[in-house]
């Protein structure tokens, strides 16, 4: 078990924390019909208790810096929660009632602020967290550059020793020249091996020239993978591409040099919408969704290379699942909320 886990109860302080946002908002109900200042508080609870459900399903795979600071501000948020549900809770008999109404608006605008500070941090950690997914992108693009950088050496040796192969045939030349000098009679024969050394210097030349095309063409190709792996949307790349329909209808197409397992399309499409913010990424970071295959089947992970090949076009299916937040199932993309709805696939 992680040290984080240890030292901050990690899962526990999760549900206990929003247990007592459900406590809070069952006992204000409770109390009458909800004034404007509860209603606004109320979507900031509600806003909190969605972060919190994310983050408790995150938790166990983060980076431990990332884990510890997430589990400290739990803890915050659930000094907050306590603090105003002890206020409220003590509110007995009818003085206290009463002097309750008459500062019910300004103790409801002080703890607000107090929720949407803490919504607000945990919001800036979960850009971390975000954060870690293009960590990885760098990491192919380090080790792309490598690769290139080895080959680049490799070309260089090469046009090294053609350079050195062309200076061996200049000073041959030199030396033939000085032989015409000396023995005129003999021009014949001298011209022959000029002949035959011109052919060595032009070959010489040809072999720079080849090679520079290569090096040429090679640093092309790498900007040309730079690019597609840094946007993971290619344009020129020759390679198959399959395309992805997102949630809300969206094309990305993904070449599948770049996407060799289930793992890489997960961690593509997770960057892809929850970077982004997209409708229904939500349920993407949860792992609530299927790819579904055009014949309509649901494609399992392990089938996954064989059902992308041939420029195949998948769709994302979103699962809906029940919410902690008063028993009702919301939707994806209008985000509107529902009591009576049953589990299982999202009808498009």
């Amino acid at each position: 078990m992680p040290v984080f886990a240890l030292a901050y109860g990690s899962l526990g302080d999760f549900v206990t924390t929003i247990e007592l946002i459900v406590s809070i908002v069952n006992f204000m109900r409770a109390g009458g019909a909800p004034s404007h200042a509860w209603t606004e508080t109320e979507d900031e609870l509600k806003a909190l208790c969605d972060q919190l459900t994310y983050l408790n399903l995150r938790l166990p795979t983060l980076e431990p810096l990332v884990a510890l600071q997430i589990t400290q501000e739990v803890v915050r948020c659930h000094s907050v929660l306590k603090r105003f549900s002890d206020k409220i809770k003590s509110a007995e008999g009818w003085m206290h009632k009463f002097m309750w109404a008459i500062s019910a608006d300004k103790a409801l605008a002080a703890f607000r602020r107090e929720v949407i500070e803490r919504k607000t941090a945990l919001g800036v950690l979960i850009g971390l967290m975000h954060l870690g997914g293009l960590a990885a992108v760098g990491d192919r693009v380090r080790e792309v550059s490598s690769q290139v950088a080895e080959v680049g050496k490799e070309l260089v040796a090469e046009v090294a020793a053609v350079n050195d192969q062309v200076e061996e045939v200049g000073s041959a030349v030199e030396v033939v020249a000085s032989q015409v000098q000396v023995a005129r009679a003999d021009v014949a024969v001298v011209g022959a091996q000029v002949t035959a050394f011109g052919v060595e210097v032009r070959h010489g030349h040809d072999l720079f020239r080849n090679a520079h095309e290569r090096l040429t063409q090679l640093f092309a190709n790498h900007q040309a993978q730079m690019v597609s792996v840094i946007t993971h949307l290619p344009r020129d790349v020759a390679a198959e591409v399959f395309v992805v329909l997102s949630p809300t209808g969206v094309s990305i197409p993904i070449p599948i040099v770049y996407c060799t397992s289930y793992e890489d399309l997960d961690r593509i499409l997770k960057t892809y919408i929850c970077g982004g913010r997209q409708p229904g990424s939500r349920y993407v970071a949860q792992d609530n969704y299927r790819i579904i295959s055009p014949d309509g089947r649901v494609v399992h992970p392990t089938q996954f290379i064989t059902a992308a090949s041939g420029n195949a076009c998948l769709e994302m299916s979103i699962v809906k699942s029940r919410r902690i937040w008063f028993s009702k199932a919301e939707c994806p993309q209008c985000q509107r909320a529902c009591r009576k709805s049953t589990e299982g696939w999202r009808e498009w």
